[in-house]
Parts: C-alpha cells; sequence; structure tokens
C-alpha cells in the first residue's frame, strides 16, 4: 500500500465493532512513507486535520466531511 502513495497523499482507515466495543486505527502515507499513525476513539478526527479539515460550530471533523451520516447502521 506505500507504494501507491507515490505521488500523493492518503489514508488508510480500519474500524471494527462487535457489540457496541471497537477499535480504530488509520495510517497516512505520503511519497511512499508513513506519515502518521493513529489508534484509538480520536482516531480520524487526528487524521482528518492531517488533511487540513477543520471542524466547525458543534461538529468534529469526521461529521464536517459528511461521514456521520454513516455512525449509525439502524438507517442502511
Amino acid at each position: 500500500m506505500i507504494n501507491l502513495s507515490e505521488d500523493c497523499f492518503f489514508a488508510y482507515l480500519e474500524a471494527t465493532y462487535f457489540g457496541g466495543d471497537g477499535d480504530k486505527n488509520l495510517i497516512i502515507f505520503r511519497n511512499c512513507e508513513i506519515l502518521n499513525e493513529y489508534s484509538g476513539d480520536n482516531a480520524f478526527n487526528l487524521a482528518l486535520k492531517d488533511f487540513r479539515i477543520n471542524r466547525k460550530n458543534n461538529y468534529d471533523e469526521f461529521e464536517e466531511v459528511g461521514f456521520g451520516r454513516h455512525r449509525d447502521i439502524e438507517d442502511w
């Protein structure tokens, strides 16, 4: 995956949940190098800040980019 970042900047995000418990992990790649790694509850928001996404109003970065519409699978 690291070779895919030769001319770009991207993140691999992973979230696993079972019965309400879960984990979030991600890696940010740039120019064939690992730029940052995050894990834990705030991992996605920290990564989005690396992409210069800034929250507005009372939203977090996750909500700011529209990912919040997928927080609850009951609506799927």
